[in-house]
């Protein structure tokens, strides 16, 4: 990865808030130097949707294992049109119970695009052509269960229903213990003179492994806890686990091969709730599901047996993804098999291959240190270094001696559950702005459909009625990929009147030779396979009658155009 100490001074510049497009202040006041727990993000939700009835929509898309509500947020100026009759762009987060600043990140987004509607010109256009669909936590108990329980950074990626990890006939019955009260599960550690790690000589706080045939004095005995259900074994069966984000119908893989995949697509609740959402809606064409952390854009295929993505759709991603780059600095943009890891029934895979949408994975949060010893990795100490200098020492909690049940005298200590994945707060504004930044510039890359040249000719008792459509932007009104497998359906562009009837009509292939390749069937309505980015498509019908027609163009994911014409 990037590493340099351009792009680690930048993202520890103080953010700014886009003070310049508010000279009066925003009408909501939100921080985004603090994190939401479930109920705090509903409430701050409902004072947006309360703030701005003519621009959002709030509702529950369903419930959770538990049942909470998991919020869908549909952004939309219904005076310039339908939601579903505009391109759109899909965004959720907290997929994973423990990815906790996704959901500030589209909270974020959704609130910039609100206090910014009718300020700033970019934002304003963006609004008024595009729809939005946001789902800030898609784990809505993953989310409770983080803020409101002691966890690591990495606990618990999982939903809430229960599992028998054990297979004991028990569930959930075994998992990490704060033992010493401080609100994070942090580690244990236990003087032994056969141990086989020792303190490293530069910063005793970290335990490195002692060399070959050197005792180390120290054993490491894993997260917090205690033997629960007294079966000789500690944490073996905590809650949960199942992966969410292993659970969608798009080339899912059973348990043997994928771990958490459930027991069959969509077992989940939150999954199928979301797949009927997203069925509903088959104007999204973009979609962005932000996960921590690493620093990664990362795009499909999500396993090697998909093959890989048409040479045209690439080039849209690679469009996309190197801006993003540039955008957030520290970040990379991968392709997720080969870069990163395989994953089978995963959503961005789901939302690709399903649905037809240009889908990434943003892994959000950079290291946060440099790499001093140039190893390419941002190792311990490095963090320690961190934490230090930026947070006064509050993430790692110092080794404490306790008296454990089982193993007698130990220390406990290590990091809270605030550190290493979780953005730090101070830093939180501004992964907030350049991620949504990102998301409305990918927004702006779907389609923009317009008419350009319509031209009514005269042909003795007929007329020739000749449409050029355009896309504007780089996006297709139907990626490759779609066409080739069959997903989603052709553009139309159809010409209609009381007293106008279509003879004949085809799409113009050589304008100069007047080639047409003309539709034996229902010429009134054309089908077009699909327009391509920043491209257009020239249409031809000749007619009978007169008087005034309707020419519309009707895409399912580019959004929909009509104009008055008059055959005289």
């Amino acid at each position: 990865m990037k590493k340099t100490i351009l792009a680690i001074a930048l993202l520890l510049i103080p953010a700014l808030l886009p003070a310049a497009a508010m000279p009066d202040g925003p009408k909501v006041e939100l921080n985004f130097n603090r994190y939401y727990n479930y109920e705090q993000l509903t409430e701050a939700l409902t004072k947006l949707a309360d703030a701005y009835p003519e621009l959002l929509k709030m509702e529950s898309v369903g419930k959770s294992w538990k049942g909470r509500d998991i919020w869908v947020l549909t952004l939309n100026n219904a005076e310039t049109g339908s939601d579903l009759d505009k391109p759109a762009l899909y965004m959720d987060g907290n997929i994973h119970g423990n990815e906790v600043q996704a959901s500030e990140v589209t909270l974020y987004t959704i609130w910039y695009l609100l206090e910014n509607y009718g300020k700033a010109e970019r934002v304003t256009k963006l609004v008024d052509r595009a729809a939005f669909y946001f789902i800030p936590s898609v784990n809505v108990d993953g989310r409770a269960y983080w803020f409101d329980e002691p966890n690591t950074p990495s606990t618990s990626r999982s939903g809430q229903r229960p599992v028998d990890d054990d297979r004991d006939g028990l569930f959930d019955e075994d998992g990490p213990d704060d033992l010493n009260g401080d609100g994070s599960i942090t580690m244990m550690r236990k003087k032994d003179p056969a141990g086989r790690f020792k303190p490293d000589p530069e910063d005793p706080r970290v335990m490195i492994a002692a060399p070959p045939g050197e005792p180390g004095g120290w054993e490491l005995l894993g997260n917090e806890g205690i033997d629960n259900d007294e079966d000789g074994v500690i944490n073996e069966d905590p809650t949960g686990y199942y992966d969410l984000n292993r659970n969608w119908g798009y080339n899912w893989m059973p348990e043997y091969v994928q771990g958490g995949a459930g027991e069959y697509p969509m077992s989940h609740p939150e999954s199928r709730a979301i797949n009927e959402f997203l069925k509903a809606h088959p104007n999204i064409i973009a979609g962005q599901a932000l996960h921590n952390n690493g620093g990664m854009i990362l795009r499909g295929p999500g396993a090697k047996n998909l093959g890989q993505f048409s040479p045209m759709d690439v080039r849209v991603y690679d469009y996309l993804g190197k801006r993003g780059e540039l955008m957030i600095p520290g970040y990379d943009y991968m392709i997720a098999y080969k870069d990163l890891y395989t994953t089978y029934g995963d959503f961005d895979s789901y939302l690709h291959g399903t649905f037809g949408a240009y889908a990434f994975v943003i892994e959000l949060y950079a290291d946060e240190w440099e790499d001093v010893d140039g190893d390419l990795e941002v190792d311990e100490k490095e963090r320690l270094k961190f934490d230090d200098y930026l947070r006064q020492g509050e993430g790692f909690k110092e080794w404490e001696p306790y008296n454990h049940p089982l193993y007698g005298e130990i220390e406990i200590g290590g990091w809270t559950k605030y550190t290493q994945r979780p953005t730090p707060e101070f830093m939180l504004t501004q992964e907030c702005h350049r991620n949504a930044s990102f998301v409305i510039f990918h927004a702006e890359s779907m389609p923009l459909l317009s008419f350009g040249e319509v031209k009514v000719e005269k042909l003795g008792g007929l007329y020739k009625v000749t449409a050029v459509v355009r896309n504007e932007q780089v996006m297709p009104t139907r990626m490759t990929d779609a066409v080739g497998h069959g997903v989603g359906r052709p553009d139309f562009a159809i010409l209609s009147g009381g007293n106008v009837k279509v003879l004949s009509g085809g799409t113009v292939q050589d304008v100069y030779r007047g080639i047409v390749e003309q539709q034996a069937k229902d010429p009134s309505r054309l089908r077009v396979s699909a327009l391509g980015g920043q491209s257009e498509v020239r249409l031809q019908w000749l007619v009978q009658g007169g008087g005034k027609a309707t020419l519309r163009y009707d895409s399912e994911k580019g959004g929909k155009l009509e104009q008055e014409i008059e055959l005289k």
